[in-house]
């Protein structure tokens, strides 16, 4: 092992993992944080197996919500006080429970619903290109890979688009609501934020109801679950986690695949070959990671590769060390558009869990790349992107790129 202990809070490290990821693969498959008590696991198969069973490795972690801090008291009464405290439905939540959510979200989210959005979305990548097309420059994560999901989710659940910023601030304060080594005064600030996006979207359910209309919100507005409507705080729970997976994810996706895009060398291919920019998408998909961890919490003692767990363990189960683990993916820090099974990354999860919203991501990291590829061409970096630093998300803040018009 290295000298300096290998945390997951530590910045050096979460600004690029990957070496700490090959060692602990190779070395410690799972490892102790000392800083964080969680145990880390980085191997393929390990995650997998871990995902799939959700008796002995439960997702209701207090991870994403009700953490432990010193402020928590505070925050709990912040969210009391509107009675819209946070509570299980999606992410942080097991079968049953999970299981008949997770039936309503899929309806939601359904193909037919999806397949219907692809002229849409093509036209407002086209309209976002539009606005900087001239300039034979531009910063990519803010003139397209941020507006472009956030629309699109912000349309789906039924967001007046005037409400853009605040819902990207809103899903960039629920991200670090989560962060393992957030100070307990930008605890406290994320999470008024939070309550904010709470208390809109309550009030949207409530429009809703009454004025039903063609979107997610109003079909879960609508729902019951076993016979009866769903409560208020448990649809504002399931609504905050779409805004989050509908375009944070997405965001650092577009923006790393267009680095990966430059730096492969495959710009000219792709763009003779379209059909290859699905495999792309796989492959950016698979590199970035953008949830780079999840947790789960044993819910008996147990044992993996020699290492005593014990009951109520948290484990900060590492995706993206998993879709770099050679013993899985051949040259894992490559991109290669003829690799065998290059969908079976982890980025979306596994099991159970698998994301509810991966159809309309992969849907728009397609059309986001092939008219980048159709209006652009000798794409360069302008500048040096510039990292988002998360103990689990990863991202870029700014992409500077410079590019030649086609046509």
């Amino acid at each position: 092992m290295t000298a300096k202990p290998i945390s997951f809070i530590d910045n050096d490290i979460l600004k690029c993992p990957f070496a700490a990821y090959k060692t602990l693969r190779d070395e410690q498959p799972v490892y102790l944080d000392p800083t964080t008590g969680m145990y880390v696991i980085t191997r393929y198969e390990d995650l997998k197996v871990i995902a799939r069973d959700t008796t002995l490795f439960s997702n209701m972690t207090n991870q994403f919500s009700n953490r432990e801090s010193p402020v928590k008291a505070e925050i709990d009464a912040l969210y009391r006080a509107h009675d819209l405290e946070p509570v299980p439905a999606m992410v942080d939540n097991d079968p049953p429970q999970h299981t008949a959510i997770r039936k309503l979200v899929d309806y939601a989210f359904r193909v037919s619903r999806i397949n219907a959005l692809q002229g849409y979305i093509e036209n407002l990548c086209n309209e976002l290109v539009d606005k900087f097309i001239e300039g034979g420059e531009v910063e990519v994560v803010g003139a397209l890979a941020i507006p472009l999901p956030v629309i699109v989710i912000a349309d789906q659940l039924g967001i007046e688009r005037e409400r853009i910023k605040d819902f990207k601030r809103w899903s960039d304060a629920l991200i670090f609501s989560a962060d393992v080594h957030i100070s307990p005064q930008r605890m406290l600030e994320v999470n008024r934020d939070v309550l904010e996006m709470r208390l809109y979207l309550a009030q949207k359910v409530e429009e809703m109801r009454h004025h039903p209309r063609d979107n997610i919100t109003s079909d879960l507005a609508q729902a019951q679950l076993d016979g009866k409507p769903l409560e208020m705080k448990l649809m504002v729970s399931i609504l905050s986690g779409l805004l989050v997976a509908g375009n944070e994810t997405t965001t650092a996706t577009i923006a790393l695949g267009i680095q990966y895009l430059i730096e492969s060398g495959l710009e000219d291919t792709l763009r003779a070959q379209p059909e290859k920019i699905p495999n792309f998408v796989e492959e950016c998909l698979r590199l970035a990671t953008p949830l780079q961890a999840q947790f789960r919490r044993t819910t008996a003692a147990t044992e993996i590769h020699g290492v005593k767990i014990p009951k109520d363990a948290i484990l900060m189960v590492r995706y993206g060390a998993g879709n770099r683990d050679e013993r899985r993916f051949d040259n894992p820090d490559e991109v290669r558009l003829d690799r065998a099974g290059g969908n079976q990354h982890l980025t979306f999860g596994f099991g159970s869990h698998f994301c509810v919203g991966n159809a309309l991501a992969r849907a728009e990291l397609r059309t986001v790349f092939t008219i980048v590829l159709q209006r652009m061409k000798n794409l360069r970096l302008a500048g040096e992107p510039e990292l988002v630093i998360h103990s689990f998300a990863r991202g870029l803040s700014k992409l500077p790129v410079a590019f030649d018009r086609i046509g």
